[in-house]
Formats: structure tokens, C-alpha cells, sequence
């Protein structure tokens, strides 16, 4: 089997999985491995999307005999960072392929190649996770956090002399240059890793004044701290109906709770539909029909609501008709399931007053002609309901019945 297949099933399977997992999913919370633990903190973790990985690119003139270091060539050690992948198609056909891992890209070819590099070396995770479950109290829990390498979560913690906290641990590197967005040149040093985030300096908070700590994965710094610790943050939609929740509740119980949990209303809807609407132009009967649903609908997204369903179906639909033509399919796709960063590129792109210059007076590289750009008002990007066949003809005809 040829070996770019090993990629493409192992690709595939990662989609399979990834689309099938469930969504959305509740916090954990762990109540401490032993039984001393139990009787003084109980924490919880969701994932902090931050980005400590590097994507570093050979020197197209690269041999698969050295390395390059600050412009230095090093000669390469073969055969004792070789990783050797196997995998089998679906007609049961069995291929492999190697690569020889260099201290930043695979070495075995002239073109230009990108790998991706995270801080896992010597992780002392498992070991903080242990101690973490043995803490008594905000300085131990800390103290087992210090340790925590990899994947970087928001944990808090509560005890039973009252306190609270928040930290969001990990080995978040310095970069010389750049935030790791981008490949770099890995063969130049420029982009090199300089350092790690000192661990006092991580977002975390004991006992805010505020008397309440709301993390549900949105940015966890201020906009004027020091160090890069991601890009792409989940808009902060759940913490915000969280937060409004909290402050509507001045006397928490255990029924408050739950009711929050199981809470439907989408700040997601409220911030994008007026967007959209302003912009919806009809074209049949039951288009007209679907806006009317939306602009009487109370953004509550219960399970039988037909309006929930219209709007979910509209924009998971419309970034791909406005990109389609101009990105290509591969590219429009890989952008799937990333809703914020959909998000703010729809709301940037029809919003006039957010809307770049217009990029028809320029051509391409390839000398092909530029499309016309997404202009707010155009037809191109007019938000139109008619975006969802599939699901329409899953659903019924009939958009007060989705």
C-alpha cells in the first residue's frame, strides 16, 4: 500500500472519531483519589485551548544526513529516532512508512516538510495528578500543579474551610519570535523556544472578590498580559450566560444548579441572528417562512424548536457558500467545527463597518483571475436560508415542523 495512504486512512479515522464523539460535554470533577482527600477539596478541569506546539519547516535544501541549528549543519544520529507507522486500508491491505525525527522536522526529503513539536519530554503529569489527589489544601494543590506539563486545563478548586481558586497550568513555551500560528524557518533558530511561562505568572486566582470563578474554556488572561498562551479561544458565550445566571441567583442551592446545566438559551443566537437577518432576502415561500420563524423565535434552542434547528442549519452552512469557490473544498472543510473562529469571521465579514478593502484589483500568483470579493449587501454573501438541502430534505419541507 502506498505510503501516502497510511496519512490519508489515519486522517480519516481521526475525523471519524472526532466527529463522533459526544457534544457538548459536562466538566469533570474529581473528589480526590484518597480518602483523606475527600474530606478537604474537591476540584474540577475543562480544557484551556492553548497552543504550546511549534510547526517548524526543513530548509528545502536539507539532506537526510544532517540537522540545522541556528544555521549551524549537525550531523544526524540515523536509525535511533526512527518511528515506523502501520496501518491497514479498508480492503485489509497492510503499509508502512518511516521517518527519521530530527530535533525539529523529518529529515528525508528535499522539500520543504513541517512537523509539529510539543513540550512532552521528562512530563511529570501523571506524577502531578497523584499529588493533586493527595492535596489538603490551596498550597498543596498548587505545589502537585507546578508539575503539570501537558495538555494545559482550567482547574478549580474549592476546600472546606471556604476557600476557592483557579489555575491554569502547563509548560507554555517563549517564543524568540512569533506564536507558533505559523510554520517557521526551523533551520534559522529564529522561532526557537526561549523558555517556559513562569508558573506564578499563569492565570490563576484564590479567592476572587467577586466570590464566584466561571471557566467553560474562553480566554483566561486579560488582553494586556505579557505572554502568548493561544490564539483561538471559544468565544465566551457560556461563560457569560454562566456568569448572568449566577448573578440572577443571589441564593445558590442545588436545584440552581441544575438548572443551569440544563440551561437553552444561546447567547451564540442572540449575537449572530440580528447580523444575519439584517442581511436575509427570501426567495421562496417557505424562505420566507423560516425568517419569519427566526425573527419571533425567543433564541431558547429547546429540542423541538424548528427555529434552533433553522439557525444552526443557516450557519453551519453559509461560511461555506461565501468560501467555497474562493478556498476550494479541502480548505473550506478543515474549518469545520471550529465555530468561533466561523463566528467571527461572519460576523467581521457582513458586518459594513468590519468589511476589508476589496480584493478584485489584485490577481494571484498564478496569474488566475482574483473572484469577486464577499461585499457586505452582495449576493454572495446575502445570509440566505437556502444553504441547507440536506437537512431540509431530512427534516421535511415544512421549516415550522424541523
Amino acid at each position: 500500500m502506498p505510503a501516502d495512504a497510511c496519512s490519508t486512512l489515519t486522517s480519516e479515522r481521526r475525523r471519524a472519531n472526532r466527529n463522533s464523539q459526544p457534544k457538548p460535554r459536562l466538566p469533570t470533577a474529581s473528589l480526590g483519589k484518597l480518602p483523606w482527600s475527600r474530606q478537604y477539596i474537591v476540584t474540577g478541569t475543562n480544557s484551556c485551548a492553548r497552543t504550546p506546539s511549534s510547526v517548524p519547516a526543513n530548509d528545502s535544501g536539507a539532506t537526510p544526513t544532517y540537522d540545522a541549528d541556528d544555521g549551524d549543519v549537525i550531523p544526524l544520529t540515523l536509525g535511533a529516532n526512527t518511528i515506523t507507522v502501520t496501518c491497514t486500508d479498508g480492503a485489509g491491505n497492510e503499509g508502512s512508512d518511516s521517518v527519521t525525527v530530527t530535533r525539529n522536522s523529518p529529515p528525508d526529503t528535499t522539500d520543504p516538510v513541517v512537523t509539529i513539536t510539543a513540550p512532552v519530554d521528562g512530563s511529570t503529569t501523571t506524577a502531578a495528578t497523584m499529588r493533586m489527589s493527595e492535596a489538603r489544601n490551596w498550597e498543596e494543590f498548587t505545589a502537585a500543579l507546578r508539575d503539570f506539563v501537558v495538555p494545559s486545563q482550567n482547574f478549580v478548586y474549592a476546600d472546606v474551610a471556604g476557600h476557592i481558586g483557579y489555575y491554569a497550568p502547563g509548560r507554555i513555551p517563549i517564543r524568540a519570535r512569533g506564536d507558533g500560528a505559523m510554520p517557521s524557518a526551523g533551520w534559522t533558530g529564529d522561532s526557537e523556544w526561549i523558555g517556559w511561562v513562569p508558573f506564578d505568572d499563569l492565570p490563576h486566582a484564590f479567592d476572587p472578590p467577586g466570590h464566584a470563578i466561571v471557566t467553560a474554556n474562553q480566554r483566561p488572561m486579560p488582553a494586556d498580559y505579557p505572554y502568548s498562551l493561544g490564539i483561538d479561544w471559544p468565544e465566551p458565550y457560556r461563560a457569560q450566560r454562566i456568569t448572568d445566571l449566577l448573578r440572577a441567583n443571589p441564593r445558590l442551592t442545588p436545584d440552581t444548579f441544575s438548572a443551569m446545566q440544563a440551561d437553552r438559551l444561546s447567547l451564540h443566537a442572540q449575537t449572530v441572528l440580528p447580523v444575519l437577518l439584517e442581511r436575509a432576502h427570501p426567495e421562496s415561500p417557505a424562505d420566507t417562512q423560516a425568517v419569519d420563524l427566526l425573527r419571533q423565535w425567543n433564541r431558547d434552542a429547546r429540542g423541538d424548536s424548528a427555529a434552533a434547528a433553522i439557525f444552526e442549519a443557516w450557519f453551519l452552512h453559509l461560511a461555506p457558500a461565501l468560501l467555497t469557490d474562493d478556498l476550494g473544498v479541502a480548505t473550506t472543510a478543515s474549518y469545520e467545527g471550529r465555530f468561533s473562529f466561523v463566528t467571527r469571521f461572519l460576523l467581521n465579514t457582513l458586518r459594513p463597518e468590519s468589511f476589508a478593502a476589496d480584493l478584485s484589483e489584485s490577481k494571484p500568483p498564478s496569474g488566475r483571475p482574483t473572484p469577486s470579493p464577499v461585499e457586505p449587501g452582495s449576493r454572495r454573501s446575502t445570509a440566505t436560508t437556502d444553504g441547507g438541502e440536506s437537512e431540509r430534505g431530512t427534516a421535511g419541507r415544512a421549516p415550522e415542523r424541523w
